[in-house]
């Protein structure tokens, strides 16, 4: 109920830069941080046509992937370098990554899809959980994740 009410603009204040100017703009996506994507999230050998769209999505993981900038012309042509780029095959798999309070969370809403490269290891067990009001719920600490 608290993230209905919550303007995007009091969330941004929090995070100004994110990575989906496209949600935070309505950049032809028609986006908002509480009404996000939908975002198809990309996995190794998956490709996809680079269109003007795929390059407001991708063009950062792309990038990271090839080490070189993407450019896109006026007329939605995608470039790397001099070389016209119709589609890509990603060479990783990526996560949306989501916090658990999606109102003061900074999640892969504002800071892009994380490669599997930087994914370190598998939560198993809880570590803290609290209510609403802050009460810590003694019944979960340390409780195993599936």
């Amino acid at each position: 109920m608290e993230l209905m009410v919550l303007p995007d603009s009091m969330m941004l204040t929090r995070y100004p830069d994110p990575v989906y100017p496209e949600a935070s703009a309505g950049e032809g996506m028609g986006w908002t941080l509480k009404e996000f994507g939908p975002l198809p999230v990309p996995k190794r050998g998956q490709t996809m046509r680079m269109d003007s769209t795929a390059w407001k999505l991708y063009h950062q993981l792309v990038e990271w992937e090839q080490k070189r900038k993407l450019a896109i012309d006026d007329q939605g042509v995608v470039r790397m370098g001099e070389e016209v780029i119709q589609e890509y095959t990603f060479t990783h798999d990526y996560y949306f990554m989501a916090g658990d309070n999606a109102v003061s969370s900074i999640d892969s809403r504002f800071w892009g899809l994380v490669p599997d490269d930087y994914i370190v290891g598998r939560v198993w067990r809880i570590w803290k959980s609290v209510d609403s009001k802050g009460k810590v719920r003694l019944n979960r600490i340390f409780k195993k994740v599936n």
